[in-house]
Formats: C-alpha cells, sequence, structure tokens
C-alpha cells in the first residue's frame, strides 16, 4: 500500500536515531519459494529493517517507542497481542498509530482490547469501505488548525491550503462516537460543500 511505502522510504536509513522494523503480512510470494524467518526485533543491526514475522515476545515488542498497524486484516493480531499492545501504550507510553482503510482498520477488528485501543467508537462488520458515490477532501477541524501534528508549513492559512490541496477521498468510515479524551483534528469535507462554499 501506498502508506506502507511512504512510512518505510520516510523513516529508512536516513537518522540512526530511528531503528526501523517494518513487516509485511501478506508480502507477494514467488512460487515455489518461502522466504526465511526473520522475527521483527529492536536488536538486529541498523539498517536491517525488512521482517517476516511480528514481534514474539511482550519484552521484543516493549523495545519499540512507536507502533504503526496498517489497515491488517483481523486475524492478524490474536487477542494476546492486543492486550500487548495496550499494555505497551497504557504501561510503556509506547505511540500506538492506526492507518485506517477500506479493507478492515478499524471496522473488521471485534476484539474489545482492540476497541478499547482504537480512538473512534464503531460497528464491527466485514464489508469493505471502497467506491463511496460521494467524493471527499481534508478539512481541519477548530482543534487541528491549532494542533502541533497537522502543522505541516508555518502560517495557519498556507497549512489550511495544503491540506485542501491533498489529493480526494473516495472512502471514509462511519462512526457512532469517539472513545474519552480522542480528539478530532481532520474530517471530510464533501466536495459539493466544497464548492458551494466557492460559489
Amino acid at each position: 500500500r501506498w502508506e506502507f511505502r511512504y512510512l518505510r522510504n520516510l523513516f529508512y536509513g536516513r537518522d540512526q536515531s530511528i531503528h526501523l522494523q517494518s513487516v509485511l503480512l501478506e508480502p507477494d510470494r514467488i512460487a515455489g519459494h518461502e522466504p526465511a524467518k526473520v522475527v521483527a526485533s529492536a536488536s538486529r543491526p541498523f539498517g536491517e529493517a525488512n521482517a517476516t514475522h511480528l514481534p514474539e515476545t511482550e519484552e521484543e515488542w516493549r523495545k519499540f517507542d512507536v507502533i504503526i498497524v496498517g489497515d491488517i486484516g483481523p486475524d492478524s493480531l490474536s487477542d494476546s497481542q492486543w492486550e500487548i499492545l495496550s499494555r505497551c501504550v497504557t504501561e510503556r507510553a509506547a505511540l500506538l498509530v492506526l492507518v485506517a482503510g477500506p479493507e478492515s482498520m478499524p471496522h473488521a477488528f471485534s476484539s474489545e482490547t482492540a476497541k478499547q485501543l482504537i480512538p473512534v467508537k464503531y460497528e464491527a462488520s466485514k464489508r469493505t469501505y471502497y467506491g463511496s458515490e460521494e467524493v471527499f477532501h481534508f478539512g481541519l477541524t477548530n482543534t487541528g488548525r491549532n494542533h502541533p501534528i497537522t502543522a505541516q508549513v508555518e502560517g495557519q492559512i498556507r497549512n489550511e491550503q495544503l491540506w485542501a490541496g491533498f489529493p480526494e477521498i473516495r472512502w471514509r468510515h462511519p462512526i457512532e462516537g469517539l472513545q474519552p479524551g480522542a480528539e478530532v483534528l481532520l474530517h471530510a469535507v464533501s466536495n459539493q460543500k466544497k464548492k458551494e462554499s466557492v460559489n
């Protein structure tokens, strides 16, 4: 997926203080060739970033300061792995980044532990969210206008223009609400509403 390629290119090999480990859970395969098992670990030498398996122990998971989970399938992480991630966040203060996607994240996850880590309330389902008839753009919320995470360039007006200029979004998740303490920094703005505001 493009977000995996973007994040890998952003973090790989540029800064020796960032020790990247990346795992593709469903990589392309060559017929008749089974890749060697390589477990993601912060103990591997710098530059050896590609792994084929997630960390196998809680001790290994706890060595990571940031854990990014993409649009993976609901069976990719077991309940016990979600519990480890929860303890990494609540006890170790690791940063957990969940990248939503039309396949599975977050709606395919029914694990109660996973649901507590996901900042929105949603109805679990097996459907996908590809091909919405309505097209959207990013819009900054009032909180997002002044938040360091969404400050991509200096100046509020330039920053809002940057976000408004991102490519169109052709899917989004319906949610039932927010988890306590969650903040909304960006929201989907309908292209129709955008045209009406310009006219």
